[in-house]
């Protein structure tokens, strides 16, 4: 085997070494999911509920937990050392300080609504709370991040009994009187929303200027929840209702499995794309939130749907189908290159190089001769190779003269042989 045969196999065996350890890298060999919601009677939950259960169904082993203090979440499936890889934020958030996560897309605008006891009276609006007890939610809770920077914007805080009770004893609390109004930080649409507001015991509240809190808050958007949005014919709210608002947005670890991807995404349009109070059909799921890097998967599916080799093979095959296309394509083209032009580079390469090599193979021959040294052993190994070689490799030209005067030695064979014939006729 030359040597240039040689490297071309042993270049085109790395080649396909690499190509298969790409393969391998690209999937992922750990196809769980752990989604982290919020508290268990929050949003958070519930959509993690959702996502479990329709995660089962294809197939997947899934797990549902949860913590009340939900500003964390993004932390834990930040943390290689934790199992959660799938959560929820609905915060501020830096992307340098959580590098391993990625935005599976928002879901909703969550906007932040304070319940007041009806007592209190109608059309309420927040500086009606100053000097009463409210319930902003328990502590590292995304609700009670948005509502104390909301009472601190319009200057309250300092005369506002501050609670922080979890979210079901805040609201049992307003209803029996013992807290004045609660700060709640849910999708209008949910029925714990839905509820409250139709319950005649409490009253929604009303925050003016939205355009400047919004600006002084920073990381939130001007929301409205329309007039009898909850019921047309008893006209609830009876006004226009002036908030502002934040993106949930579903996030997961960069690691996360493409077909465990695509399913997530799958059940996030069927649950959140129809048209509700706040947003038109469509709206949903978007990246409206750029704080996260979107999931390229994720983005692709919400632009052109299930790609066709997941609904039709299983997840990991259909996982490793395009980086096995690629290598398989190289593997194509190196065969090609190798079948049609190697040989003839060799040849070329024998022709250009050969020669010199001979001379200067000769011409240390010589000098050691010349100085009454003998020849090393590998000297007259590649003589003799020299030799062999042009015996059984004649050059071009040799072999052509050679068939010409074969073929004139035939002409003459053949003129003998006429001649010969007329004798014997003329006879």
């Amino acid at each position: 085997m030359s040597r240039g045969l040689l490297a071309f196999i042993s270049g085109a065996l790395l080649l396909v070494g690499i190509g298969l350890a790409y393969i391998l890298t690209s999937v992922s060999w750990n196809r769980s999911v752990v989604i982290e919601g919020g508290p268990t009677i929050g949003f958070f939950y519930e959509t993690g509920e959702e996502i479990d259960e329709y995660l089962r169904l294809n197939g997947v082993n899934s797990q549902l937990t949860y913590r009340d203090d939900t500003l964390r979440i993004i932390g834990d499936v930040n943390d290689p050392e934790n199992p959660v890889n799938v959560g929820f934020i609905a915060q501020s958030v830096s992307a340098s300080a959580f590098p391993d996560v990625v935005s599976l897309g928002s879901i909703v605008q969550e906007p932040l609504l304070f319940f007041a006891n009806s007592e209190l009276g109608s059309d309420l609006s927040i500086s009606d709370l100053a000097g009463k007890q409210v319930q902003v939610g328990p502590k590292l809770s995304g609700v009670r991040g948005m509502a104390m920077a909301a009472l601190n914007a319009y200057e309250l805080t300092p005369l506002i009994e501050i609670q922080e009770d979890p979210t079901s004893e805040a609201i049992a609390k307003v209803l029996r009187g013992e807290s004045d109004a609660v700060a709640l930080l849910f999708p209008p649409q949910t029925p714990i929303i839905e509820n409250l507001a139709l319950d005649p015991r409490l009253t929604l509240v009303d925050l003016p200027y939205t355009q400047a809190l919004a600006s002084e808050i920073g990381y939130v958007q001007q929301m409205t929840i329309p007039e009898s949005s909850f019921d047309l014919a008893d006209r609830i709210p009876a006004r226009d209702i002036n908030t502002v608002g934040i993106p949930v947005t579903v996030i997961a670890r960069n690691d996360l499995p493409q077909g465990n991807v695509l399913l997530i995404a799958e059940r996030l349009e069927q649950l959140f794309s129809s048209a509700t109070i706040t947003s038109p059909a469509g709206t949903f799921p978007n990246f409206v939130d750029s704080q996260l890097p979107a999931d390229p998967t994720a983005a692709d599916y919400y632009a052109s749907g299930m790609p066709w080799q997941f609904r039709s093979l299983p997840h990991v095959i259909a996982e490793v189908l395009i980086p096995l296309v690629v290598v398989g394509t190289i593997a194509l083209f190196l065969n090609t290159l190798y079948k049609f032009f190697l040989p003839e580079m060799h040849s070329l390469f024998q022709k250009i190089l050969t020669p010199q090599q001979r001379r200067k193979l000769l011409e240390s021959a010589e000098r050691r001769r010349a100085r009454g040294e003998p020849l090393t052993p590998r000297q007259e190994r590649r003589l003799r190779r020299i030799v062999e070689q042009s015996v059984d490799q004649r050059s071009d030209d040799e072999r052509a003269r050679a068939l010409l005067e074969e073929t004139q030695g035939d002409d003459l064979l053949g003129e003998h042989a006429a001649a010969g014939e007329s004798d014997a006729t003329a006879r």
